[in-house]
């Protein structure tokens, strides 16, 4: 009983000393994932134009499809519809070959290849960008730090003491 409390110990104080770096990955992570959907959105506004899409795949694993189009010059392009956005019942009768309406950013700016069906525009605008991983991972890191604290501040604290205290 006595060994497995030390193993347990020692295993939260290892994970202790990583939650910072963990909360602060997490912190970057959801900053991240928020920016890049506000600046999808901005360029759908700015540069998006609607036209008739062909989808060519679904990958409902990675939430992904693939949509050909011709642009506003008459040239055949490729792009990502990313089917987070949407609800499974429309996800549902989504197959390649099938006729799409769909916003593309027409301008060679960052994530143009990002495609969103048009009549599901709302959806998309409603759409909280942040999933649940991280939150998980967010509050998995604080509830580690609240546990064993002390093996956060390792390396400021004598090495014999942190030990001492994490072994009662």
């Amino acid at each position: 009983m006595k060994s497995v409390r030390l193993i347990i110990g020692l295993l939260l104080g290892l994970l202790a000393s990583l939650a910072p770096l963990f909360f602060v990955v997490g912190v970057i992570a959801a900053f991240d994932r928020y920016a890049s959907h506000q600046t999808f959105l901005e360029n759908l506004s700015r540069y998006g134009r609607e036209t008739q899409g062909v989808i060519s795949y679904v990958d409902l694993e990675s939430r992904r499809a693939g949509v050909d189009y011709l642009n506003a010059d008459g040239q055949e392009q490729y792009g990502v519809l990313r089917l987070e956005y949407y609800p499974d019942s429309l996800l549902a009768g989504l197959q390649p070959g099938q006729p799409v309406s769909i916003l593309y950013i027409d301008a060679l700016v960052s994530g143009y290849e990002q495609t969103a069906l048009s009549e599901n525009l709302s959806q998309v605008q409603n759409h909280f960008p942040v999933s649940p991983d991280i939150f998980v991972m967010l509050a998995l890191a604080w509830l580690v730090i609240m546990l064993k604290p002390q093996f956060v501040f390792l390396g400021l604290v004598d090495f014999n003491q942190l030990m001492s205290e994490a072994l009662q």
